[in-house]
């Protein structure tokens, strides 16, 4: 991911690199969920026959960005990440994921994973032409953002949804460092481990 910079994306990519990052070194293929029934039927998703997964990047790589995108949901003391809301929806620590919105807001996406899953979701059209659009703060929504459409005011409340339904039961998983990863505390007075 190349911060600051303008790249080619599409929601499938960034899916499959959080893939590997939960998986712990394994590239499985993303599967499009072929359609979205109205919030008061179920769910269901078939995503065809299982295929091999081979091993792409070593564990602590895996760890380093599963933990940089939990960070992008939990934050650290003095600021959240843009992904904050998920944890308030999910009520769990083991999520983590990534805001996207292209220039003009033309596309906006929310890329995260959980336990055993990973899941984004795309907010666009089909006619990059068009762009989302923008919002005033009314006041009647609570936690409202106002402005252009973006992955965290877009995308992101639909992604806190599927999880929260897709996880419920699921036993958290806390995110434990692999071997060869050491962690230490810094004193940033100082600038220096305390």
């Amino acid at each position: 991911m190349i911060y600051g910079d303008t790249q080619k994306s599409n929601v499938l990519e960034n899916n499959d690199v959080e893939d590997v990052a939960i998986s712990r070194e394994q590239q499985n293929v993303s599967v499009p969920m072929p359609q979205l029934e109205q919030a008061n039927q179920a769910l269901v998703a078939k995503t065809g026959r299982q295929e091999y997964a081979p091993h792409v990047i070593n564990t602590p790589l895996a760890f380093l960005i599963k933990s940089a995108l939990n960070t992008n949901i939990f934050g650290e003391p003095g600021w959240q990440g843009t992904g904050w809301r998920a944890g308030r929806d999910l009520q769990r620590r083991d999520i983590g994921g990534k805001t996207g919105t292209t220039n003009s807001s033309k596309d906006a996406w929310f890329s995260g994973y959980g336990p055993g899953v990973v899941t984004s979701v795309w907010i666009g059209f089909d006619d990059h032409r068009r762009n989302l659009g923008h919002t005033t703060a009314s006041g009647a929504i609570k936690d409202q953002i106002s402005g252009y459409e973006g992955g965290a005011k877009s995308a992101q409340p639909a992604w806190d949804a599927y999880m929260k339904a897709v996880l419920e039961g699921v036993p958290e998983q806390p995110l434990t460092p692999p071997p060869g990863i050491v962690t230490v505390n810094i004193d940033r007075q100082h600038r220096a481990v305390s």
